[in-house]
C-alpha cells in the first residue's frame, strides 16, 4: 500500500534527457532503451522511467507505426474545411473525431472554422462520405475539400525544445496546473494534482478504488 500512496512533486518541464528521448523515438520508433540510454548518456532505468512519466501526462500518447498513404495504390487523401455555427464547435469536433475515415480533427480561427483530413479508397467514397455521414452531422455548412495531389512532407511529430512544458490538468478538480504538478503514484500510473488539498480529497474519494487496484495487480 506504501507503493500507491506515495505522493512527490515532479516537474512537468521537458529537459534535455526528454529531449534526447523524444527525439530518438520520432526517428525510430523501434530503437531500445539502452541505445537511447547510451546515446542519452544516463542509465536505462532513467530513459524507462522518463518515458512512462511521458506516457502518463499524455504528452505520448501511444508508440505507434507511421503509415505513408502515398505507398497506398487505391486510397484518396483530402484536406475538408466547414464552417460551424459559434458555440457548437466542440460537439462538432467530438462527432467528426468519431469518422473512421477522418483522421485529423482541427478547430480554427476564421469563418472556416473546422479543417479535417480524410482518407478513403476512391473519389467516389470521398464525395458519398461527405454528402451523407459528413453533412448529416447537425451545425455542419460551407463543407469543401481538396484532394491532395502530392505530399512533400507529412511529419506527425511537433518540434519539442527542452524548457517547454506539458500542459496537465488536476485529476480532482480538473483545471490546468501551472506550476510543478504533485504526483501520486496509482499502480503503475502517476496522477497528477495542482495543490495537496486535491491530492488529499482524491485520496479520501478513491481510496477503495486504489486498494482494489493493488490487490489486483498483486493477483
Amino acid at each position: 500500500m506504501a507503493k500507491l500512496l506515495r505522493a512527490s512533486v515532479l516537474t512537468n518541464r521537458i529537459d534535455d534527457t526528454d529531449h534526447h528521448i523524444l527525439t530518438a523515438l520520432a526517428e525510430d520508433g523501434r530503437r531500445s532503451l539502452r541505445d537511447i540510454a547510451r546515446t542519452a548518456g544516463v542509465s536505462t532505468p532513467t530513459v524507462e522511467s522518463r518515458l512512462k512519466k511521458m506516457l502518463d501526462m499524455g504528452l505520448i500518447r501511444k508508440i505507434a507505426p507511421i503509415i505513408d498513404a502515398s505507398k497506398i495504390i487505391n486510397g484518396l487523401f483530402a484536406v475538408a474545411t466547414a464552417k460551424v455555427e459559434p458555440g457548437k464547435t466542440d460537439e462538432v469536433l467530438v462527432a467528426l473525431a468519431k469518422v473512421p475515415e477522418i483522421r485529423n480533427v482541427y478547430g480554427m480561427t476564421g469563418e472556416h472554422n473546422v479543417l479535417f483530413t480524410v482518407f478513403t479508397a476512391s473519389l467516389d467514397e470521398l464525395q458519398a462520405l461527405l454528402s451523407s455521414t459528413i453533412s448529416s452531422i447537425p451545425n455542419v455548412s460551407s463543407l469543401t475539400y481538396n484532394v491532395v495531389a502530392r505530399v512533400v512532407k507529412d511529419e506527425p511529430n511537433v518540434a519539442i525544445r527542452p524548457g517547454q512544458f506539458v500542459r496537465l490538468n488536476c485529476d480532482t478538480c480538473g483545471r490546468e496546473i501551472h506550476s510543478d504538478p504533485v504526483t501520486l503514484l496509482v499502480g503503475d500510473r502517476n496522477r497528477y494534482f495542482c495543490c495537496k488539498p486535491c491530492l488529499t480529497e482524491y485520496k479520501e474519494r478513491y481510496g477503495g478504488k486504489i486498494t482494489k487496484l493493488s490487490l489486483e495487480q498483486k493477483d
